[in-house]
């Protein structure tokens, strides 16, 4: 299993409204982001994508996801939902599985989303090298009349999406043919 920390670290692609952030492989600063939505139903979308070059895998592995979000301050009128997004190397969406069912952001929640329906790369646009992983959480303020907000951990092991994604694999390894120098 691969395990990438949620950073506050802005991401270099812009894909989702509201907050795009890096996916890494290693801890960070333990921080905090305030999560805001406007009353009535207003959303929040922030993202967390990994850098580029990773995976590196241009065919990633079904199975179990886990999506992992510290809530710090909590309030049980903001809820979340969670779903898993395949980028291609310009942030442009080549496929999305659904959200997960809607939590409460009273306490830290895990979240189980499935991949895109038919697997990975299904959707008309093949895997490549380049592809980037990325998390969409949509974040909405359930109070009709009033502001709320969350605050939301991130840079530590308590902020972890657990994937079965594979770093480095397949053809895109960078193992191709080598030299070989003859001395007679």
């Amino acid at each position: 299993m691969v395990t990438w920390v949620e950073l506050v670290t802005a991401s270099d692609l812009s894909p989702f409204a509201d907050g795009n952030y890096i996916l890494s492989p290693n801890t960070g600063t333990d921080t905090i982001i305030t999560v805001d939505p406007a009353s009535g139903g207003g959303t929040q979308t922030h993202g967390w994508i990994t850098d580029a070059d990773d995976p590196n895998n241009d065919a990633w592995e079904s199975g179990s996801y886990t999506v992992e979000i510290e809530v710090v301050t909590g309030d049980s009128l903001i809820t979340a939902q969670v779903r898993l997004v395949r980028l291609d190397s310009a942030g442009n969406v080549e496929e999305t599985g659904a959200f997960t069912a809607t939590q409460t952001m009273a306490a830290t929640r895990s979240f189980s989303p499935a991949i895109p329906g038919g697997g990975w790369g299904s959707g008309g646009d093949a895997q490549a090298c380049s592809d980037r992983f990325a998390v969409e959480v949509l974040f909405t303020n359930d109070n009709a009349h009033g502001n709320q907000s969350v605050e939301i951990g991130v840079g530590t092991a308590a902020n972890e999406v657990i994937t079965p994604i594979t770093r480095d694999t397949g053809n895109c390894s960078g193992g191709g043919p080598r030299s070989t120098i003859v001395i007679s």
